[in-house]
């Protein structure tokens, strides 16, 4: 997902370097919302791998 993230951010700039404005303006919002969800699922996974690791689910582990 970061990759699409950083392809439309490149796309946008680039659009805008060549004055194609109206695409470079429709590509930019949709780079911020692809990098901001990837940002989000990051933190999110970040999170989980930290309490999962911290034995906080240890019985609900061990009841298998």
């Amino acid at each position: 997902m970061s990759t699409w993230a950083a392809l439309f951010l490149l796309l946008a700039l680039v659009s805008g370097l060549l004055g194609f404005a109206g695409l470079g303006a429709a590509e930019a919002p949709l780079a911020r919302l692809l990098f901001n969800l990837f940002l989000i699922l990051f933190l999110v996974a970040v999170f989980v791998r930290n309490v999962w690791q911290s034995g906080a689910f240890q019985a609900w582990r061990d009841d298998d």
